[in-house]
Order: C-alpha cells, then sequence, then structure tokens
C-alpha cells in the first residue's frame, strides 16, 4: 500500500508500507485492510495481520525533516520504560535486525523511499535504513506498536464528571512516578544509556520546541496573525500577555524551589503519621520527562461507563509531543484539555484534576479518605500554592496554543477536520478566562476548591 502525500509540511510525504513491514518482527499483513487514522502532523496506519482473527498494530510515520531519529526513539524508550512501571500504554514492536554488535532492541526504522529503504535487509543484518543517507530529501521515520483492542475513547464533547477528572489526575501521577527516573542527568552519561545508541542525550535532555512551556508566549505572538474568524486577535493578545506573566518559568528559581523541598522531603515523610510511599515522592519542581499531550484522544478505557461513573484505562497514547521539562505542568496541559466542552470554569476543572493527582501519590481513595488536615499536608508537599500558580498559567497557556496552532494548520491544511474540530472548543475553553479575575485570585480559588472536594 501507498499513501500519498498531503498539503500539510510537517505530513507532506508518501508511505510505501511494505518494505517498512518488512523491517519489523511482525507476521505476514493483508495490506487491503489497511486504514489511515486521523492524525495532527505525522501518519498512522493501522495494520492487520492476515489471519482469521487478525491482531492489529499502528504504524507510525514522522517526517525526517521535522523529527530526529534520537527524538522518535526516545518515544519508544519512553513507552517501554512506563510499561515496566505498570503504566498502561502501547507495546513497541522492535527490528527485525539491531545494529551490528548491538544486542539491545531498536524500535525506530528510517525509511528513504528512492533509496534503501525500498531493499530488503541484507544477510549481516546492515539493512541501510538505521541512518539517514547523505540526501536533500526528507524520507520519515517509522516505529510500529500494538494497537490496543477492546477499548474506547471518552465520548466526544460529552460532559465531565468530577471522578472522570479526578481519573486523569491519577494517570498524571502515574506517567510522573514512572517517568521520574527515567534518563536523568547521571543515567544519561553511563554506558546503559550509550547503548541504546543516541547521538546525543544531553541535547534531547535540554531539547525546546514550538509547544514547550518556554516557547509558549513566543509562539503564540508569532502567530497571531494567523487567527481565524472563530477567534478575536484582541481576546487573544490579552490572554497572551497573561500567560507571559508566568511563562517561561525562571529556572534559577526552580533550582532553588527544587532543591528545598528535596532538602525537607528526600528522604520520606508522613501525612498526620500516614507514610507516603518514597517512590511517590515526586518533587513538583524537578525537571523530568512528560507525556505532554493527555487529552480525550490519548487515553482510551477498558471500561467507560458514564452512568455508573466508571473508568478503567486500558492504555496512554501518543507520545510525540514528549519531552523534558518541569514535570508538574503535565497537571496543567491535562487540565486544560479538560476544560473543553465543559460548563465548569478553568478554576473547578484544574481544582478536580489537581485533587486527583495528590490523591494518586497520598494514597487517599473513596475507602480511605483524608481529613481537612491529611489532605492540607499532602496538596501542600505535592502542589504547593507557586507549584499551582505554575499550573494555572499552564492551563491557560496551552489552551491558548493549541487554538492559535490549529488556527496555523487550518491555513496550511484547508479542510482538515482532525484539527479544525477542536479548535474552535479550545478556543471557547481559553476564552472562560477572561470572565475570571486576576491569576493571584483564581489560584487561591483553585486551591480552595482542591480543599472543598469530598469523596
Amino acid at each position: 500500500m501507498t499513501a500519498q502525500a498531503c498539503g500539510n509540511p510537517r505530513r507532506n510525504f508518501s508511505v510505501h508500507l511494505e518494505p517498512i513491514i518488512r523491517l519489523f518482527c511482525l507476521p505476514e499483513l493483508d495490506y487491503s485492510r489497511t486504514i489511515e487514522l486521523p492524525s495532527y502532523d505525522d501518519r498512522n496506519f493501522r495494520v492487520f495481520e492476515n489471519a482469521a482473527q487478525p491482531r492489529s498494530w499502528v504504524v507510525k510515520c514522522v517526517n525526517a525533516g521535522f523529527v530526529s531519529e534520537d527524538r522518535l526513539r526516545l518515544q519508544a524508550e519512553i513507552m517501554e520504560a512506563l510499561v515496566e512501571h505498570g503504566v498502561s500504554a502501547p507495546r513497541c514492536v522492535p527490528l527485525r535486525r539491531p545494529p551490528l554488535g548491538n544486542n539491545d532492541p531498536w524500535f525506530v526504522a528510517f525509511y528513504d523511499p528512492s533509496g534503501p529503504g525500498n531493499q530488503p535487509p541484507n544477510s549481516d543484518g546492515s539493512n541501510g535504513v538505521l541512518r539517514p543517507p547523505e540526501s536533500p530529501q526528507l524520507p520519515c521515520l517509522v516505529h510500529v506498536t500494538n494497537f490496543i483492542d477492546d477499548s474506547m475513547l471518552f465520548p466526544d464533547a460529552a460532559p465531565k464528571s468530577a471522578t472522570f477528572l479526578r481519573h486523569l489526575g491519577g494517570i498524571v501521577a502515574q506517567i510522573g512516578v514512572g517517568m521520574q527516573d527515567f534518563f536523568d542527568p547521571v543515567q544519561m552519561r553511563n554506558e546503559a544509556a550509550a547503548r541504546k545508541g543516541f547521538k546525543s542525550l544531553e541535547e534531547i535532555a535540554t531539547f525546546t520546541w514550538e509547544w514547550s512551556c518556554c516557547e509558549i508566549p513566543k509562539e503564540t505572538k508569532n502567530r497571531l496573525h494567523l487567527v481565524s474568524d472563530t477567534m478575536s486577535r484582541e481576546e487573544a493578545e490579552v490572554l497572551i500577555n497573561r500567560v507571559a506573566d508566568v511563562l517561561p518559568l525562571d529556572g534559577s528559581r526552580m533550582k532553588l524551589l527544587e532543591a528545598d523541598w528535596s532538602a525537607r522531603f528526600s528522604c520520606g515523610t508522613c501525612i498526620e503519621g500516614r507514610e507516603v510511599a518514597p517512590r511517590h515522592l515526586l518533587n513538583p519542581y524537578r525537571l523530568g520527562f512528560l507525556h505532554s499531550d493527555i487529552n480525550d484522544t490519548n487515553v482510551l478505557f477498558s471500561q467507560c461507563d458514564r452512568d455508573a461513573d466508571v473508568y478503567t484505562t486500558s492504555a496512554i497514547l501518543d507520545f510525540g509531543d514528549s519531552t523534558r521539562d518541569y514535570s508538574l505542568l503535565d497537571i496543567g496541559i491535562t487540565a486544560a484539555y479538560a476544560c473543553m466542552h465543559q460548563e465548569l470554569t478553568p478554576v473547578e476543572v484544574l481544582a478536580v484534576v489537581v485533587r486527583g493527582y495528590v490523591d494518586h501519590l497520598a494514597g487517599f481513595s473513596s475507602s480511605a479518605a483524608p481529613s481537612t488536615e491529611e489532605l492540607e499536608v499532602a496538596v501542600d508537599l505535592f502542589v504547593p500554592m507557586e507549584a499551582l500558580r505554575m499550573l494555572y498559567g499552564m492551563t491557560l497557556a496551552r489552551k491558548l496554543l493549541s487554538a492559535i496552532m490549529g488556527a496555523e494548520q487550518i491555513y496550511l491544511c484547508p479542510g482538515d477536520e482532525y484539527v479544525a474540530h477542536t479548535v474552535e472548543p479550545v478556543w471557547n475553553a481559553s476564552r472562560k478566562h477572561l470572565e475570571l479575575g486576576t491569576i493571584e485570585d483564581c489560584v487561591a480559588a483553585t486551591r480552595k476548591a482542591v480543599m472543598a472536594l469530598q469523596y
């Protein structure tokens, strides 16, 4: 099967699946059943086994002109690390032959439609597709994951209950716990990391891009001229200025906050006599790898019963935005997208997501509900007031960025329904911040709302 190029420059490449699939440890496939899945700036295909009851996989292809091989391989390693820590995520399919002299599994292939990617692997394993050829073309990078069967998404535009929003906060906490030891500065220099074959782990660790929190004020201002008819440029500018009061975060200040928190809690702590598991002591100010895009389309559920208000996660999807940033920001990003299609205010949504995050780390539940004193200690431990201010700023910033980036994508690729259907609701969610008070007032109201939530 060959998928043709399209208008979006990030997705403007053709894909010939057969030679790509030969590189991965997959059975014989029935290409007549292949489905291209909706996507933002990559190309994803669901492929099926040639069998009576076929298994299926997702072949994820990205434009090598925009995403480096190291970045894509990092995503694969993150998914593997999360699975090892008990977080539900897709499993990556390894290549049939790792690079010569390397016994560790590799999960990413390089495919040049005009070059060696069209050739089957050589008998010695030097298949010519693991590194870019000396060519000005823009081929693609590919990795394959298992398709998560018997799962569903949360219904689009449906109201989200407090239980559901708490569940999202718990997901953020699970990812934070699973990622806290992933390629820290010491590990990035050890031999095990070197065997993974990354060219520059330090460069990845300091990687910034247009969706990073430090870039949001600049990137949104640079794209104001693309704001669509459904948005107000004047209102967008007001909101951008509010974001600039919080972001980018001051790196020196964050280091001081991280050090102070570590000095107080790194050896463990108790909440009113109840010991907090050391592994769950997540420093809110530390740098770490985060998912950076937990939204309704990136969480699958094996149980999503809105009548009974019961939810069971089967997988966290799409680690394409994963980056190294301040770990607490994943809470703000998650709350930002949870505000879409909701009557709740941004303060109310953020408060419930934060409460779910705190409850997971502190071990609170309906059967082990905290006292007011216990909850106050836990909130001050995991999301202090200064961190909460950052989260509120990030909640607004990510909504605003998504709306303006969406306007850019509509300009580049008119008629793209995948992008168009998100711009209006995320802009409407952004505008709700215009009805609220100052950032300080909203932060105080958020903390009050966190404390007031009951099981």
